[in-house]
């Protein structure tokens, strides 16, 4: 699955507005835009500093390897 932040941002946010059910103002929806968009960027960007470490081999078509760890 590929790595969407615009998704990811979205979901975030309808989490939070989810807890205010359809009484939630403008301030609150605005927050929640803020907040949705700040931790999409902190998520994805954690996500994306890992380091995946493998082995393998490659004999002219698809790797195939074993992950041996992410840090």
């Amino acid at each position: 699955m590929p790595l969407v932040k615009s998704v990811l941002k979205s979901k975030i946010k309808n989490a939070l507005l989810s807890e205010n059910g359809d009484d939630a103002t403008q301030g609150q929806k605005e927050a929640a835009e803020r907040l949705a968009s700040k931790l999409s960027n902190a998520i994805d960007s954690y996500i994306r500093s890992a380091t995946v470490s493998s082995t393998g081999a490659n004999s002219g078509g698809p790797v195939i390897s074993t992950s041996t760890g992410i840090s």
